[in-house]
């Protein structure tokens, strides 16, 4: 079985070629266009995901670096939910930052995954727990845009909506 290691740098090299291939390929109306007006679209989504990269690559700098308590950091508070005007450009930006946290996380060893620190919030963690979230984070927000991005089609689907309970938000 792969190493953990080697799993998250899987999940997060594939990421940003997804975005890409979202990016070129969609019009812009439907990559901006909300699900429900408190919802992020995909754009939002891409945006939280450029602005997480500093969050991961200072925390992965301070678990290397012996630091022992993580503060909180807001998500929301990080998004700017205003209309992004340039997808494509947004989705080099992502490649570009998680191309630098790839380069750090080749840094990271097995036995470093075991480095503790205290967060404010969720407690005792580790470089492991950091490194699965991640990923996880990753995943989280490309489904969620991909969820966002076929509401108009679920809507508009008629009686075969409801083979689609998966993805419908029910707006």
């Amino acid at each position: 079985m792969d190493s953990l290691i080697s799993q998250v740098e899987a999940v997060l090299q594939a990421t940003p070629e997804r975005w890409r291939a979202l990016c070129q390929s969609l019009p812009a109306e439907l990559l901006q266009r909300r699900p429900q007006p408190s919802e992020w679209s995909a754009a939002d989504c891409l945006q939280h995901l450029v602005q997480a990269e500093s969050g991961y690559s200072g925390r992965i700098h301070g678990f290397l670096a012996g630091e022992t308590h993580l503060k909180r950091i807001d998500p929301d508070a990080a998004v700017d939910m205003a209309s992004v005007s340039d997808v494509g450009q947004m989705a080099e930006q992502f490649a570009e930052l998680r191309r630098e946290n790839l380069r750090l996380l080749g840094q990271v060893r097995e036995e470093d995954l075991g480095r503790r620190a205290q967060h404010e919030e969720y407690g005792p963690v580790t470089l492991g727990n950091l490194l699965h979230e991640f990923a996880a984070h990753d995943l989280n927000h490309t489904m969620q845009a991909e969820r966002a991005l076929a509401q108009p089609f679920v809507q508009g689907s008629g009686g075969w909506r409801r083979s689609l309970a998966t993805i419908d938000d029910g707006g």
